[in-house]
């Protein structure tokens, strides 16, 4: 089989961002494969195009930028695609829009990192809203419809458990011949070749005791508050509890939840913060000198 020319849309290095890392080590995969692949992503980046891709006209844009590509791969997260918060008039004309793009060019795949599951349910929006009545009920029927139809056409959704294959076949309506479960690691490469007691000489850590890692981006939803205070008394039995990420400076949940953290740090013996950028292959390093990586997430979905 001859190199396919591949669109892949996501967010994309140098913006620091869960799904941009994903994609970037995907699109490296599919280049060792042979194929010519170009990137577009929302924001600028490294991508090869930038284009806004919130609302109908992002979803024209991005009818006519796919044009002569053999495929498209797309991450699919709402903040890319829709206004956020978004209404149930926007999930309809947004909705309605990304189909038709998805229907008229090249095969499209959406990699799915999050959406509302209640977003396929005109009643699990309206238990969900303050609004009622005939107009209403009728509303969120076409933004539940017009959800449905974002992913029915697509040529295939890929996911990464199979709690969201049964999600899109049941509730999203979407043939399953057409849902595929993949591995969330299967383009990822290794790069850290230290074993642990290396990587945890290398990170000044000691090389007994157990190690527990939180890492990534410092968000309340995450819930690093709830693994310290979870933590309790094993500080003094030799283990460690170690918070890594950086903090969304313009983010004022964000900045409050680092004082929180700052606070639960001096108060627990163990608990130590390590704020500040993370590369890929810091990340890594965390991971190989871990013994536990703890994910006390309060909601989360699997990007």
């Amino acid at each position: 089989m001859t190199g396919q020319r591949i669109l892949v849309v996501s967010p994309y290095p140098p913006r620091r961002d869960g799904i941009g890392s994903y994609a970037v080590q995907q699109v490296r995969a599919l280049r060792r494969a042979g194929h010519d692949v170009e990137v577009c992503s929302p924001t600028p980046s490294a991508a090869h195009h930038h284009l806004d891709l919130v609302g109908p006209a992002g979803a024209r844009g991005l009818r006519r930028l796919a044009r002569g590509f053999d495929r498209v791969i797309v991450h699919f997260h709402p903040d890319v695609f829709y206004a956020n918060p978004s209404t149930p008039t926007s999930r309809i004309s947004t909705g309605t829009a990304l189909a038709a793009a998805f229907r008229s060019g090249p095969p499209v795949e959406i990699r799915l990192h999050e959406v509302d599951r209640r977003w396929a349910s005109a009643t699990a929006q309206v238990e969900a809203s303050s609004r009622s009545g005939f107009v209403a009920d009728k509303v969120f029927a076409a933004a539940a419809k017009a959800s449905r139809a974002v992913f029915a056409a697509a040529d295939e959704v890929t996911v990464h458990v199979p709690e969201h294959q049964r999600m899109m076949v049941e509730e999203f309506g979407v043939d399953p011949a057409r849902v595929r479960l993949v591995d969330h690691g299967e383009d990822f490469a290794r790069r850290v070749p230290d074993d642990r007691a290396a990587a945890r000489a290398s990170l000044g850590l000691p090389p007994d005791g157990h190690v527990f890692v939180c890492i990534g981006f410092v968000q309340p939803h995450k819930g690093f508050d709830r693994a310290a205070a979870a933590f309790g008394g094993l500080g003094a039995r030799g283990a460690s509890l170690h918070i890594v990420g950086s903090v969304r400076v313009d983010d004022p949940a964000a900045a409050d939840h680092q004082r929180e953290l700052e606070a639960l740090e001096a108060q627990i013996d163990g608990v130590e913060l390590h704020l500040g950028y993370v590369s890929d292959e810091a990340f890594d390093r965390w991971i190989v000198a871990a013994d536990t990586v703890v994910l006390p997430y309060r909601h989360i979905w699997s990007s």
